[in-house]
């Protein structure tokens, strides 16, 4: 194991040191870009191209929502066909799935080693932030200051009060007063002039991420006849013992002593002298509720797909051919097959815009999954070597058959959100 920690250690620090990764381009060219993982391990991003407007991308790992090794059909056909690319350049390149709607940016490497390491360094990432709950995220410091370099477009190691408040309504999704915000920043700044410093910044992400609602709640169970403000309140242990058994928590049936108290502040209480005086504070008590013991869903029964396959004579044919096209038949979470329900297919391009302009490409059809739905139709005609994949009666290019299925394929067997 430690070998292992070591080997990935060595990777991370690879991927911050920065390679030259070809980007392709809407334009259907391919530009070299210095690719890097920050050093906080929160985004990746590349640096300024030579463009007067507009910036560099940043990909947060959180919001990645997969790694696809080759880049696969039209895109790299087309490549090949102009010169652009060779036909063994395919080992070499990947594409990163991100954000809700799941767009791509598909990248080459100059050699297949710097493929896998790039690879297996964002996995590897995308695992660890999975594994973290919101509760864990807001505490942590490095986490918190990823979004304020991301923000920082001039690179002076401070915020604006307009690149704070970009930061908040395009990246953190936050809409507030401008009243609201300048006192705020004038809170953490001591001056409503100047940028925020990264400390400062902290100190604002937390004053932000502090919930009115939860110090609500927690006035409910103060037993000593006060009124602690937002800053200063917290509760004991029989005053959390209270709150535990008069909501009446699935998960928390068992609790019934001080003692299980106690464990519970030492797992979620972030003050070292609240923890050792048996208290939770704001933020410790918000990061109870956001931990998997107070969430009214039960992860295990979403991580998995969970329907009746006796129904099968054969799981595996999950492909439907007609005679023109080719419909695929997605497993959801019900509890029989879809072959006794009736069901819409739906041209996936439909689903983000009108059927004869709208974007078309591999990745929508496994956008479309993404979205819930449980069928879906491919248009199927003979290409110049393959299956290809193209919507009669509209300006849409036609795609390779091989690569949506290959696209699709990691999603099939999926739950819908």
């Amino acid at each position: 194991m430690a070998v292992a920690q070591e080997n990935i250690n060595d990777v991370l620090k690879a991927m911050k040191a920065g390679v030259t990764l070809y980007k392709y381009m809407s334009s259907r060219r391919i530009r070299p870009r210095r690719f890097y993982l920050h050093e906080y391990e929160g985004y990746i991003s590349y640096d300024q191209s030579q463009k007067i407007c507009g910036g560099p991308t940043i990909y947060h790992i959180i919001d990645i929502r997969g790694i696809i090794p080759g880049l696969q059909g039209q895109k790299f056909n087309e490549l090949v066909r102009q010169g652009i690319a060779r036909e063994e350049q395919k080992a070499c390149a990947f594409s990163i799935i991100y954000g809700d709607n799941r767009r791509a940016v598909h990248l080459m490497a100059p050699d297949n080693t710097i493929q896998e390491l790039w690879i297996r360094g964002l996995r590897y990432l995308m695992k660890k932030y999975k594994n973290k709950n919101q509760g864990d995220l807001i505490q942590e410091e490095n986490w918190i200051l990823q979004f304020f370099h991301g923000a920082d477009k001039d690179k002076s190691n401070t915020l604006t009060k307009q690149e704070c408040q970009a930061l908040l309504m395009n990246t953190l999704n936050v809409e507030m007063p401008d009243s609201v915000f300048e006192q705020m920043f004038k809170k953490v700044h001591g001056t409503s002039e100047g940028a925020l410093s990264p400390e400062e910044f902290v100190n604002f992400f937390q004053l932000l991420t502090r919930r009115k609602d939860l110090y609500d709640i927690m006035l409910n169970y103060v037993k000593n006849g006060t009124k602690p403000d937002i800053d200063n309140i917290h509760l004991n242990k029989l005053e959390l013992l209270s709150f535990i058994q008069q909501n009446k928590y699935e998960n928390l049936k068992h609790i019934e002593n001080e003692n299980q108290i106690q464990n519970m502040i030492n797992k979620y209480e972030i003050n070292t002298a609240f923890r050792d005086k048996g208290l939770i504070s704001l933020d410790g008590f918000r990061n109870m509720l956001l931990s998997q013991t107070f969430n009214i869903i039960d992860l295990s029964k979403i991580n998995n797909v969970y329907q009746d396959m006796t129904r099968y004579e054969n799981i595996t044919n999950r492909y439907v051919t007609t005679i023109s096209s080719v419909r695929i038949i997605r497993m959801n979470k019900i509890k029989t097959s879809l072959i006794y329900n009736s069901t819409n297919s739906l041209h996936c391009r439909l689903l983000l815009s009108n059927q004869k302009t709208s974007y078309q490409g591999s990745q929508l059809y496994d956008r479309a999954l993404s979205f819930g739905c449980k069928a879906i139709d491919f248009d199927c005609y003979d290409g110049l070597d393959e299956p290809i994949i193209k919507h009669a009666d509209t300006l849409g290019n036609s795609y390779s058959f091989e690569a949506v299925l290959r696209n699709i394929t990691p999603d099939l067997f999926k739950i819908s959100p």
